[in-house]
């Protein structure tokens, strides 16, 4: 299982799927992956586990595809910072 980045803390893991274009075919994809995640990594099977969608350019509204199945979705603004592009009541689904 390919993982681009893994952000670890107390309990809770977000895993991120990183596109310089994002598509809704990726967002369905990374979404297969977190559902065998735990089957991968049966150390993090008692951990919360979050999806997010990382990327330069969302095509299509896939952005706001990835928030309907409650990934958090991150755009690159420039100069090394990243914006949350989920309002801030976002509840991010449970794998």
């Amino acid at each position: 299982m390919e993982i681009d980045l893994l952000l670890i803390n107390n309990g809770e893991i977000v895993v991120v799927e990183i596109k310089t274009t994002a598509r809704k075919q990726d967002i369905d994809n990374h979404c297969e992956r977190l559902k065998i995640f735990k089957d991968h990594f049966p150390e993090y099977h008692r951990w919360k586990v979050y999806g997010a969608v990382a990327a330069l350019r969302y095509e299509e509204n896939s952005n706001d595809y990835a928030q309907e199945k409650r990934f958090f979705a991150l755009q690159a603004t420039g100069e090394g910072l990243v914006e949350i592009l989920n309002p801030q009541k976002f509840k991010p689904l449970v794998f």
